[in-house]
């Protein structure tokens, strides 16, 4: 095998190791989550600003927890978070799996910012 065939290894380790170590909470296969929070702040505020966004329109108000604050709502909701954008656009996302596409690529996120900087401190 080649030195090539390695580096892909290596990058592949790095993208799983987050989902193995975090293998309770696997998205699609799991009912578990990151946190008790996480599947009621987050994904709720982004649906909300995701769909005025797909609708052309934007939202001027926009009810926080407990209808509290609308900035609060506006920041869990991560408008301009390219990972909301992302899990946007997967299959399902409107229909019930939000929270499933958000920890997916959280995850992954979490992978390729592990390699990254593995290769960086490597070549340091």
């Amino acid at each position: 095998m080649g030195s090539r065939t390695f580096e892909r290894l290596g990058w592949l380790l790095f993208l799983a190791f987050p989902f193995a170590m975090f293998a309770w909470l696997l998205p699609f296969v799991s009912r578990l989550t990151f946190g008790n929070d996480y599947s009621i702040f987050g994904p709720a505020q982004q649906l909300e600003l995701m769909w005025s966004v797909w609708k052309g329109t934007f939202p001027l108000y926009m009810p926080g927890f407990a209808e509290g604050h609308a900035t609060a709502a506006m920041t869990l909701g991560q408008l301009y978070h390219p990972l909301s954008w992302l899990s946007s656009l997967m299959p399902g996302y409107r229909d019930g799996l939000a929270l499933e596409w958000n920890a997916f690529f959280r995850l992954l996120s979490l992978g390729l910012a592990h390699a990254f900087l593995f290769k960086l401190c490597r070549r340091l």
